[in-house]
């Protein structure tokens, strides 16, 4: 039996990129917590020393294992620094690119569409290959889902990736495939394909939506690349045919194009069936955000 869906007067609205915020911020106070707390240490063992160079009593073994922990505090905070320095940089970047293609998204809700951030994924306490049947509130988040739009021609789920332009001019900036289909960024083969990531997602997403409200759909994965230019030929052209890879500023195109196509097949979703998934989705949110 699917689960009831029911009215809740309290709305979680996730931003773009809150994920990687949230893990951004947890960063930012360790780093807080570290440097303080190694401060404290170093000062507390200078003024042990000063006692000691002038002459005041001070127990020298109490104030070895000051230094000595102190210095292993402050070699630990060096390298922490530099591992998490690097993490914090990749978090901003894809941060900036999960908030401008939410952005964009927001187009689509002229055209009857809802724009949804952020969906988690849980753990294998809840949605797993074997199916849906063990889905437990609370379970732990192992992934979440960019971006979702809920609309006529369907649901859509998005998956931002950010990458570093070549330097070298002579290489191009842009987004292909080879004649193995294999993706290429600037001429270099993506291992893992974003797109097999994107199709993974969906299906779990499909599945979500699946147990929650009983209705079986295929939400298209679509894989963006923001400042990229993409070669837009490499993408399928039939309905769940596989994933889109494509500039942001593109999604909207696509979108509108598959509703007019939806339109003509009688296979739109009807506005109360959109409710409806938005509705289920908000609730899986409620129920596995912290």
């Amino acid at each position: 039996m699917p689960r009831t869906t029911k009215h809740r007067s309290r709305t979680t609205v996730r931003q773009p990129g809150q994920h990687l915020r949230d893990e951004s911020e947890a960063i930012f106070a360790w780093w807080s917590f570290l440097i303080g707390f190694t401060g404290a240490m170093v000062w507390a063992s200078l003024w042990g020393w000063g006692k000691i160079v002038l002459g005041y009593s001070f127990g020298l073994r109490d104030l070895m294992w000051m230094t000595g922990g102190s210095l292993c505090i402050l070699l630990y905070g060096i390298f922490f620094g530099k591992a998490s320095f690097r993490s914090l940089r990749n978090i901003l970047i894809g941060m900036e690119g999960e908030i401008t293609v939410g952005a964009m998204l927001e187009d689509l809700r002229k055209h009857d569409y809802i724009i949804m951030h952020d969906i988690p994924i849980v753990s294998s306490t809840g949605i797993t290959s074997k199916g849906i049947s063990g889905l437990m509130e609370r379970s732990s988040v192992v992934a979440n889902i960019d971006h979702i739009a809920i609309g006529p021609a369907g649901v859509f789920a998005f998956e931002t990736k950010m990458r570093s332009k070549p330097k070298d001019k002579a290489m191009p900036a842009k987004i292909t495939a080879d004649a193995n289909g294999r993706l290429l960024v600037a001429g270099f083969p993506q291992e893992p394909d974003p797109r097999s990531q994107a199709k993974q997602i969906a299906k779990e997403l499909g599945r979500i939506i699946k147990h929650r409200t009983d209705m079986h759909l295929e939400p298209r994965p679509v894989v963006v690349f923001p400042d990229w230019w993409v070669e837009e030929t490499i993408n399928p052209k039939g309905a769940n045919e596989g994933a889109w890879v494509l500039n942001p500023s593109r999604v909207f195109a696509w979108i509108t194009t598959e509703t007019r196509i939806a339109a003509n097949r009688d296979t739109a979703l009807d506005p109360s069936e959109i409710k409806r998934i938005a509705a289920a989705l908000t609730d899986h949110i409620h129920a596995n955000s912290n």
